[in-house]
């Protein structure tokens, strides 16, 4: 197998198409109760230094901890209501910091959204003072969710950018009403359309491309946060609920080493 990634190499393949390969070739094994030979260290090694030395052809920017600072702030400018504020900045803080699909948090029109994340699935930890110290989502249903084992995910108080903080701030004008956990007053979901939106002003706000960010943008920021906090391939796995190596092709080290401000992990995953 690591001989089929070095000619691969030799053959110029894309990092994101050796990693589909990889997993092909280890899924029969999978399939049969056989030790996959794509899990050994020595694989799962050279696949990380692929993708570092071949430089991802995703065309997709990486939402960064200082540009989620700024994107943030601009919200004061870009959204008319304090309702929209808030829903806005507790989509952005949540999105980045719980690695989130846009398909958790938005919906399509006409179409039925079983992945939506909703008010019963956050739950909040407090301290002796009945402070909220960390918010917990449960998710039961994501792309390649088994429902019989839910994934909590647990977001903790950090800085420069508090997620907790950010999202008790919409929850206290949203209120407690079961539905769709972003969502108008209402209580009818937030569109992927609104959002895109949403962060295209932000983003012009900022004087950005706004070509070069998407939705998943937040995602791909996310896992490279990560890994130049030193969390392994395994947690970063848990941590995006990955269930292969895709998330390699996301890791943009030197973007992410050279314009971000130190901070505190602020999130752990439990299955």
């Amino acid at each position: 197998m690591a001989l089929f990634i070095a000619f691969l190499a030799e053959q110029k393949y894309a990092p994101s198409t050796v990693i589909t390969y990889i997993s092909a070739l280890g899924f029969p094994h999978r399939l049969a109760g056989l030790p996959d030979p794509s899990k050994i260290e020595m694989i799962q090694l050279a696949l990380r230094g692929y993708s570092k030395l071949n430089p991802s052809r995703d065309s997709r920017l990486p939402i960064t901890l200082p540009l989620l600072e700024n994107i943030l702030s601009s919200c004061n400018h870009t959204q008319s209501s304090l309702y929209n504020r808030r829903l806005v900045q507790g989509m952005y803080a949540i999105a980045f910091f719980a690695a989130l699909r846009i398909g958790e948090i938005t919906c399509r029109p006409t179409q039925t959204q079983p992945n939506l994340i909703c008010y019963n699935q956050v739950s909040f930890i407090r301290n002796k003072e009945y402070e909220v110290t960390a918010i917990t989502i449960t998710l039961r249903h994501y792309k390649h969710s088994n429902p019989a084992e839910p994934v909590d995910i647990f977001i903790y108080r950090a800085k420069p950018v508090c997620p907790v903080s950010l999202l008790l701030a919409y929850l206290n004008l949203r209120g407690s009403s079961p539905g769709p956990l972003f969502c108008w007053a209402d209580l009818s979901p937030i569109s992927r359309n609104f959002f895109t939106k949403a962060l295209g002003d932000s983003l012009r706000f900022c004087d950005l491309d706004v070509s070069g960010y998407k939705s998943h943008s937040f995602r791909i920021g996310a896992a490279s946060w990560a890994a130049s906090k030193g969390m392994s391939d395994t947690q970063i796995r848990a941590f995006g609920r990955w269930k292969s190596n895709a998330f390699l092709k996301y890791i943009r080290l030197p973007s992410i080493g050279s314009q971000s401000k130190p901070a505190t992990i602020c999130l752990q995953v439990v299955p």
